[in-house]
């Protein structure tokens, strides 16, 4: 498994302390810095509300009332991401949401 980080850091230290030509320490140099990734300079602005304990709830009380719905439909419902819905319901965003036979 590859470790950037770390290999960002050998390279530093190489760079600073090992004896090697001019060319050979900036070729290094080059190399090290293709390792880090670079920021997103734009970024999509966020679609979906904030998921705090009573965003939680009505996802809880919707299953109840709805135990039919799907996850995706519950978060077009609430207007966020499915995938928040499915870790509000089986435990994962806080306390475990006992619904029988869910999430099991």
């Amino acid at each position: 498994m590859s470790d950037i980080p770390r290999a960002f850091r050998e390279l530093g230290e190489l760079i600073a302390y090992a004896e090697m030509s001019d060319a050979l320490r900036a070729r290094l140099v080059l190399v090290r810095s293709w390792l880090p990734r670079k920021r997103s300079i734009r970024r999509a602005p966020v679609s979906s509300v904030k998921l705090t304990p009573s965003v939680k709830q009505r996802i809880r009380d919707i299953k109840i009332a709805n135990p039919r719905l799907s996850e995706q439909e519950i978060a077009v419902m609430v207007n966020v991401n499915a995938g928040r819905v499915s870790e509000t319901l089986t435990g994962k965003r806080g306390k475990r949401f006992a619904i029988e036979g869910y999430g099991s």
